[in-house]
């Protein structure tokens, strides 16, 4: 099974900007720490908003996240909390692996980290699963982040009951 792990707005803006948060700021070494333990592919979703433009340092991938991805990450801008072409994207591979796959679904496992799970996160991956019903998509909950943190919860359950894996 194909793996891709999905990382959700950790820009600069997000961790010590205006929308920074103590919940923001301490999954970064877990993330971290996934990233170069990670084997497969590794997109990375960057939201554009009237304070984080692209090319500005509020736009940017915060460093330590930014030097643990792999040379050949995707990086996808987005306007909006979901990113369509993201999805599109990873449907697409999906439909490649299905394709020369004699084994049936799911070829292809899909985890989300980032922030914040209330919004971005679960736009994301309710996003692919409409896109992808029978993909694995999962969230590690310890490597998300919401403010205030009951909004975390209520996202992980949320996405729970639409059959995405809580890891």
């Amino acid at each position: 099974m194909e793996k891709i792990l999905v990382v959700i707005d950790m820009q600069n803006f997000f961790i010590l900007g205006p929308m920074g948060t103590p919940e923001a700021k301490s999954v970064v070494p877990r993330i971290a720490e996934k990233l170069k333990r990670f084997e497969g592919t590794v997109y990375v979703t960057q939201d554009i908003n009237p304070h984080c433009a692209e090319g500005t340092e509020a736009f940017a991938v915060y460093p330590p996240i930014q030097s643990a991805l792999p040379e050949d990450a995707k990086y996808f801008s987005k306007w909006t909390f979901g990113s369509v072409d993201l999805a599109k994207a990873i449907t697409a591979r999906y439909q490649e692996l299905a394709a020369d796959s004699a084994e049936g679904d799911p070829v292809l496992d899909v985890e989300f980290c980032g922030v914040c799970t209330n919004v971005c996160v679960i736009s994301n991956t309710l996003m692919l699963k409409a896109f992808i019903p029978k993909a694995s998509i999962a969230v590690d909950a310890s490597c998300c982040a919401a403010y205030p943190p009951d909004l975390h919860q209520a996202a992980l359950d949320v996405m729970q009951s639409c059959r995405i894996e809580i890891r």
